[in-house]
């Protein structure tokens, strides 16, 4: 019976919250996915020449780069809060875990929401973070929900943790992982 207890203890570690992954739970907004697309409210422009305003791409990865080098979302500071990221994915998933990654511990994201938008008429929000606290070591904030099958999810930052200006204005990223499995059409 011990060991019993010690595997679901394990189980229940591995897992975050006890909830059980779908074996074949992977970032389907990763770049690396085939037709993911991201769209943002704004962005920070990083260089006068037209080819180089861009933004960094949040599904790259925490050690993301672009031509200037190293980089992560940072929304255009004379756009104010609210601001959002949105991915679309190449065909319906079954998402249920998303992971931020905060760039800096200034611009933290402590208020924002979950959304998808269905068949183009409204978004669905269908979580809610209202004062998160991300892991200080990892820089990381996790949220788990019961699994929404949709071809796109944004992020809406509403407030961060900075409380003077122009820093209180701004949304910032590293990265969103958005995990979840292929759902069918329809």
């Amino acid at each position: 019976m011990a060991a019993y207890t010690a595997i679901v203890l394990a189980f229940m570690v591995l897992c975050q919250t006890g909830r059980s992954q779908s074996p074949g739970d992977r970032d389907v907004a990763s770049w690396r996915e085939p037709g993911t697309q991201v769209e943002y409210s704004s962005f920070l422009f990083r260089s006068k020449k037209a080819e180089e305003q861009i933004p960094c791409p949040v599904n790259h990865g925490v050690d993301a780069a672009d031509a200037l080098g190293p980089c992560h979302w940072e929304s255009n500071q004379l756009q104010h809060l609210p601001q959002w990221v949105w991915l679309h994915f190449a065909g319906p998933r079954r998402i249920d875990k998303v992971v931020l990654y905060a760039a800096n511990e200034t611009t933290v994201p402590v208020e924002f929401s979950g959304q998808y938008l269905e068949h183009g008429a409204a978004f669905h929000t269908f979580f809610h973070v209202q004062d998160a606290h991300f892991d200080p070591q990892t820089h990381t904030y996790t949220v788990h929900f019961d699994p929404v099958i949709a071809n796109n999810f944004r992020l809406v930052i509403e407030r961060t943790q900075a409380k003077v200006t122009p820093q209180s204005w701004l949304a910032e990223l590293a990265q969103v992982e958005v995990f979840g499995t292929d759902a069918a059409e329809g």
